[in-house]
């Protein structure tokens, strides 16, 4: 990349400005040629300079003073205003803010409040994400807290897992305690969970066949019946005597109940 195309915007906005500036000297050259007066960017240049020179801020006359002293001989046009610099207005009687050195003055303005608003939401942001919800205290303090509060929360969660593998390595040497074919589902499953941690070719081996063992016999079907069996269950079933019905006292009660429910 060439050193020209790195340019400061200071540098570019004042060449921007430079160049507008010759293109207006420009146009008043090309004006007076028109109406019969020799000059030159340069004579022109001088003159307001000298003009801006004067002490009395009230004598100051509009930048193109030597085309107002054309136009006030010409009696058929008529004098432009000069006027001095004010609060909205600059030397010629401009508003403030309409060349191109105040817009970029402006805009470099709006571009650092913009980035110092954008400093105090991420400022304001950080403290938010700490907890604390305040915006009038220190943002290093309270980082400095946080930092600290990471470290506890990730020692605990250490501790949390060191504890986890002691347990873990207690309950391994209680099953190892107990001959294997003693062990139930939760010794098998401390034992996978071991194998997981440390790994054991032949206590895989072991575990392997141990949880095929237990397989077999979760999934064992139930003892078969012969079908004299269901035959006999059937009948049983069939000759149980019908429940008897409710004496007439029962049935009286039952009918006044029904008369009150309906009564209401």
């Amino acid at each position: 990349m060439s050193r020209s195309s790195r340019k400061k915007p200071e540098n570019f906005a004042q060449q921007m400005a430079k160049e507008a500036k010759e293109a207006i000297l420009d146009l008043h050259v090309k004006q007076l040629h028109s109406e019969g007066i020799e000059a030159t960017r340069h004579t022109i240049y001088n003159h307001e300079k000298k003009l801006r020179r004067k002490s009395i801020p009230s004598e100051h006359p509009a930048p193109s003073t030597v085309r107002l002293q054309v136009r006030l001989a010409n009696p058929n046009n008529t004098p432009a205003k000069v006027t001095s610099p004010s609060a909205t207005t600059n030397q010629g009687g401009r508003p403030r803010g309409s060349t191109i050195s105040a817009k970029f003055n402006l805009e470099k303005a709006t571009n650092d409040g913009l980035e110092y608003d954008r400093t105090k939401k991420l400022t304001a942001g950080k403290i938010v994400a700490i907890g604390t919800h305040c915006l009038n205290k220190d943002v290093t303090q309270h980082q400095i807290e946080y930092i600290k509060i990471k470290e506890e929360e990730g020692q605990q969660r250490n501790d949390r897992k060191r504890k986890a593998q002691n347990d873990l390595r207690l309950k391994v040497a209680e099953c190892k305690s107990i001959d294997e074919s003693m062990w139930t589902a939760k010794h098998l499953k401390t034992m996978f969970t071991y194998k997981k941690h440390k790994e054991d070719p032949a206590l895989a081996k072991t575990l392997t066949a141990l949880k095929d063992q237990w397989n077999e016999k979760r999934n064992r079907l139930s003892p078969t019946y012969t079908p004299e069996y269901y035959l006999l269950s059937t009948i049983t079933d069939e000759l149980q005597p019908l429940p008897l019905p409710p004496p007439p006292a029962a049935a009286a009660i039952f009918d006044n109940d029904n008369g009150n429910d309906s009564a209401e």
